[in-house]
């Protein structure tokens, strides 16, 4: 059978041990989350949803992800501290409340721009008034190093594009977009996209 990432990485376990080996989560549930042990968060993409491990255990968190693989997996490590549900955000009827917080994590670059905007919009339909959206995604940059530029182009994601580019697609639908563009985030050379979303835009 011929050698294939995606397919691999449909696999909790494959996916976890990439995703630890990348190193990021603690700095970035410190730095770009901020959450207390009273903030709401709506995870979209959760994967196996280990970000919670770098939470506060108090944290109300809802996690949404198509893979029901990695649903299963996320739910018997957390399920109970946690929901999950095996769907698109606003596919289905859920009882949602109003977020503090909602991540997209690795997302982005795996979408479209019809369908990255209908993320932007669905996810601040269920953030509080003054609730942020919080992504990360690699991405391409004019001073980036070789290294990483290659890990930019190869990453199975389709959709990997410019920090401009990302910016422009959430500006369609949030009046604050605070970006972070981080080198050392991974432990390669890896271009990173955070952005931090909030005041949805009249519309």
């Amino acid at each position: 059978m011929p050698w294939n990432l995606k397919s691999i990485l449909a696999s909790p376990v494959a996916y976890e041990l990439l995703q630890t080996f990348f190193g990021y989560r603690a700095r970035f549930a410190r730095e770009y989350v901020r959450a207390d042990e009273n903030t709401r968060i709506l995870d979209i993409g959760c994967g196996p949803a280990r970000i919670l491990d770098y939470l506060p255990h108090g944290v109300q968190y809802v996690g949404f992800d198509m893979s029901e693989r990695y649903i299963a997996a996320a739910r018997a490590r957390y399920g109970h501290r946690a929901e999950f549900h095996c769907a698109l955000v606003g596919t289905q009827e859920f009882a949602i409340e109003p977020c503090d917080v909602a991540l997209a994590v690795g997302v982005l670059h795996h979408l479209d721009d019809a369908a990255a905007v209908t993320l932007f919009e669905g996810a601040s339909a269920h953030l509080k008034s003054e609730g942020t959206l919080v992504t990360l995604d690699p991405a391409f940059a004019a001073d980036q190093c070789r290294a990483a530029r290659w890990f930019a182009r190869h990453d199975r994601g389709a959709h990997v594009r410019s920090v401009e580019e990302y910016r422009r697609l959430a500006d369609r639908t949030f009046s604050t977009v605070d970006v972070s563009v981080v080198s050392d985030l991974y432990s390669v050379p890896y271009t990173i996209c955070i952005m931090r979303c909030s005041a949805r835009k009249n519309v």
